[in-house]
């Protein structure tokens, strides 16, 4: 690259990328303007553009590498790994938008959500959380990311346009995995050392509802086909902790 200065006598190498804005011939030019006699210079510049080579042949799942800072992207209809993603320090939870434009990696010893560009493979935004970042979820419209802190006894919610964090939700102690219901009006968040599972109201930003459960939740899902009469499991370490929500029964189912 140039200085700003050369002296007589002296040169310089200009390195110049050319990105075609389309595919077929495209054409550009570069204006280099000196004092000399001659002066500007032009360069013309010339290329093909083609289309980008399919990364994958079919769906892609993402795999979250814990010890080894990575994602992994598999080709679903292959059931190949064709890509490695590095991203922050322990990732574990992960999520991804509704229109599949964006992953989102929780990073649990970076406290920090990692936004993944699915069509490139790279990391395009690095979003700062509460302490040990763990369970994600995406709004419906994906316009908000929530996101579980366990060090921090709350869920932060991201406005996943603007990218940046919207403030927290208190909840209980060490919360670990999270799941939306049905429309996305209610998210609950297991919390591990509570014993308990914590209804937000991503509405109002409240919590209007407890529900205990037993030996420490740690993640959730929700049966979202039905807004009225689903189901939320919770899953501790060795059972199925299964809560209706219309009767409010609660029930247990060991796991082998």
């Amino acid at each position: 690259q140039c200085p700003s200065a050369i002296a007589a006598g002296a040169h310089c190498t200009l390195s110049i990328t050319f990105t075609p804005t389309g595919l077929g011939a495209r054409a550009g030019s570069v204006t280099i303007v000196r004092n000399g006699a001659v002066s500007p210079v032009v360069l013309l510049l010339a290329g093909t553009g083609v289309a980008a080579p399919a990364l994958h042949a079919g769906p892609l799942a993402y795999v979250t590498h814990f010890g080894s800072n990575y994602v992994s992207v598999i080709d679903t209809s292959t059931r190949a790994v064709v890509r490695t993603i590095t991203v922050g320090r322990a990732p574990e939870g992960i999520a991804i938008a509704p229109t599949g434009g964006a992953v989102y990696v929780g990073n649990v010893l970076s406290n920090e959500v990692s936004i993944i560009d699915p069509a490139t493979s790279t990391v395009t935004a690095t979003i700062g959380t509460g302490i040990e970042p763990r369970g994600l979820a995406v709004s419906p419209d994906g316009g908000r990311l929530y996101v579980a802190a366990s060090e921090s006894n709350a869920v932060f919610v991201i406005d996943t346009v603007r990218r940046q964090s919207l403030g927290s939700i208190a909840v209980g102690s060490a919360p670990w995995g999270i799941a939306l219901g049905a429309g996305g009006r209610k998210l609950y968040v297991a919390n591990s050392e509570s014993d308990t599972v914590s209804v937000i109201d991503t509405v109002n930003q409240g919590v209007p509802l407890t529900i205990p459960v037993m030996d420490r939740p740690a993640w959730m899902a929700s049966q979202k086909e039905h807004p009225l009469f689903g189901d939320l499991l919770a899953r501790p370490r060795d059972a199925a902790i299964r809560y209706h929500l219309t009767s409010g029964t609660t029930g247990k189912t060991p796991l082998r």
